[in-house]
């Protein structure tokens, strides 16, 4: 017979009135018995209505009153936590009422691996950035069911709470924005420990990308390779064969844009057919993950999807190579290896 472990799952809460309804909802009401996880609320003092919305529900609340940012909130959360999984929830990932029971059949059934993460699930969004960044996240992560990888994703992730605290838990000391838990996950790896991505678990990433935060978004990939270099880890496709394809497509990308300007500049007209040439190949090459799009938009946003694709190739190529002027000449790889070197910051650290 199975085990049915506990759980405590630790959602960092900032502004979060649109979406904390609803997973608080679909949380009390699981379908897992409410006798072994609790709900942990790490709230950062809001401007929104995020607090009375969490006080409708039975769960354990826990206060800052300044933006510490969810890291820290992870942290405190972890410090209170009574059972023996910890589950981390972004506030905007939605999950199903069988969500704590396929994590509790994973951890079952994976006994060899310290950490499981979910994915997000395929669907429809208003935001033709929204749906470009969702579908590339559904697809390229999909290829393969319940895999192993490189790299930690803390936006829905089970962890022993053992392990995590004997970690230190997050770094919260500002040094590495937005990569806080890839950089646990290297640390972990570092330890020895496993980390599974399980396409069983799906939830719903209810979030919303304007142009302006989806450029940030990807070009924050600048963290990521340093991270990587920090960590001696130069394969980008964190132990994915399936991201061999995205790595040639930021070359693709980068080579056809390039191409099209020096047409446009008027140097040499043999750059349009170059471009051209480029520009069927990369099509054929992601044929599928096209038509992945097409079945969840229709033919006729392919277009206005296709530029979104070169753009997003694009600002993760600058990216990675700003993560490498960051490392080899300005020496951040040597500030987060004393900060890895240190002793870790207490998981109850408010």
């Amino acid at each position: 017979m199975k085990k049915s472990n506990s759980f405590s799952v630790i959602i960092p809460c900032y502004n979060a009135a649109r979406t904390i309804g609803r997973i608080l909802d679909n949380l009390v009401h699981s379908n897992y018995p409410r006798n072994l996880f609790e709900v942990i609320v790490g709230y950062d003092e809001s401007s929104d209505d995020t607090f009375n919305i969490i006080s409708n529900y039975d769960v354990v609340l826990s206060v800052s009153r300044e933006k510490g940012g969810p890291s820290r909130a992870r942290n405190r959360g972890a410090g209170i936590a009574r059972n023996d999984y910890l589950i981390f929830l972004d506030s905007d990932v939605i999950p199903d009422r069988d969500t704590l029971s396929q994590f509790n059949r994973a951890v079952n059934r994976f006994p060899e691996y310290d950490i499981i993460q979910a994915v997000y699930s395929d669907a429809s969004y208003k935001s033709i950035f929204s749906q470009y960044q969702q579908s590339w996240f559904s697809y390229f992560y999909c290829l393969r069911n319940n895999y192993e990888t490189n790299i930690l994703s803390s936006a829905c992730l089970c962890a022993k709470k053992k392990l995590f605290l004997k970690t230190g838990g997050f770094n919260i000391r500002k040094i590495i924005p937005a990569v806080e838990d890839i950089e646990l996950g290297y640390r972990l790896l570092d330890s020895g420990h496993r980390i599974l991505i399980c396409t069983d678990i799906q939830l719903f990433h209810d979030t919303h990308f304007g142009l302006i935060r989806f450029i940030k978004r990807n070009y924050d990939v600048h963290n990521f390779m340093l991270m990587n270099l920090t960590y001696g880890r130069k394969d980008i496709r964190g132990k994915n064969p399936e991201y061999d394809l995205p790595v040639k497509n930021l070359f693709l990308s980068t080579s056809i844009v390039a191409s099209l300007i020096v047409f446009f500049l008027g140097l040499s007209k043999i750059f349009l057919f170059i471009g051209i040439f480029l520009i069927i190949a990369q099509i054929w090459l992601n044929r599928n993950f096209f038509r992945h799009i097409a079945r969840r938009t229709g033919i006729w946003k392919l277009i206005p999807l296709y530029l979104i694709f070169h753009l997003d190739n694009v600002v993760k190529a600058a990216g990675l190579v700003y993560g490498v002027i960051e490392y080899y000449i300005l020496k951040k790889g040597e500030i987060i290896r004393e900060y890895a070197e240190l002793p870790k910051p207490e998981a109850t650290d408010d």
